[in-house]
């Protein structure tokens, strides 16, 4: 399945260790970024275009790259997986209740239109992701669906939410997110700061230089406020906020995101310590978000 990559990274490394034989991912095509991540993770790949990685130490290495699709791998893809169906699709994932709102509910909550909420949730239900039990509408397969989530928001959402990148005066990214904060509160604008930022948080593990902010508005005026200059190179990411789900207000820390994703942009960064520190927030706050509930 072309999920299996991504099954596979949310696995702990040790325990895909703990097989008795290596996995093997097969798929119709792997981009060179994912390709890039599966050779870090150490799982082998083989794709429909010809790209591949197999290795077994001193027996066996293969490896091909740069073979393209002879075509579009889901030519007749509906909404779910693309940035529409994926914001209304996190609000089903983190808000329990949101399989059983009203369609213009669920609408007001995930920031899309009322009539593509139809398609989706039809979609969802023809592909068998979401059931009627005895007492009410539940998500199944839901390993699978937070793993499709977190490939889309790398590979379609977040390049929608993406208000820009800028280099900040001084190169220290704390003092950029306090000087960020404080003319958000004076503009009585929203934010939330997802990444190492978050998970340093909670973990104190690992931060990071790259600082990911999510902002409910992004006025005129705002980036001369903060001296702040577009540049591609720049370590400090601004992103819509896209529904008021993607601020995690239960542990009381308003300018923290949803761990679900501050998990996707960690791997999305995709460096070792970054998924050294996804993993530790998938195993602490996402876990039981991936499990199916009873009904």
């Amino acid at each position: 399945s072309k999920l299996d990559h991504w099954l596979l990274l949310t696995l702990p490394r040790q325990q895909r260790r703990r097989d008795d034989a290596k996995p093997i991912l097969l798929a119709d095509y792997v981009s060179p970024g994912n390709a890039e991540r599966l050779r870090e993770a150490e799982v082998d790949y083989v794709d429909a275009a010809g790209n591949l990685l197999i290795r077994r130490p001193r027996k066996l290495y293969l490896f091909k790259s740069g073979a393209k699709p002879l075509r579009l791998v889901e030519p007749r893809q509906g909404r779910l997986f693309m940035p529409s169906g994926l914001r209304a699709l996190f609000v089903l994932l983190v808000e329990p209740a949101a399989a059983d709102m009203p369609y213009r509910e669920l609408a007001l909550k995930s920031g899309v239109a009322l009539g593509s909420i139809a398609v989706i949730m039809s979609e969802l239900k023809g592909k068998g992701y979401l059931v009627r039990g005895r007492n009410r509408s539940r998500l199944v397969r839901r390993r699978e669906l937070l793993a499709r989530w977190v490939s889309g928001y790398g590979e379609q959402l977040r390049q929608k939410l993406l208000l820009g990148v800028f280099s900040a005066p001084g190169r220290d990214a704390a003092a950029s997110l306090e000087r960020l904060r404080e003319v958000l509160r004076d503009r009585q604008i929203d934010s939330a700061v997802t990444g190492g930022f978050a998970a340093y948080e909670w973990t104190h593990h690992y931060r990071g230089d790259e600082l990911t902010v999510f902002v409910s508005q992004w006025p005129k005026g705002t980036l001369q406020q903060l001296r702040w200059l577009p540049s591609p190179k720049g370590s400090t990411t601004l992103l819509r906020q896209f529904c008021p789900a993607v601020v995690w207000a239960t542990r009381g820390e308003p300018h923290v995101a949803h761990p679900l994703l501050v998990y996707a942009e960690l791997l999305y960064l995709g460096r070792e310590r970054e998924r050294e520190t996804a993993r530790m927030i998938y195993d602490q706050y996402l876990e039981r978000l991936a499990a199916d509930d009873a009904d």
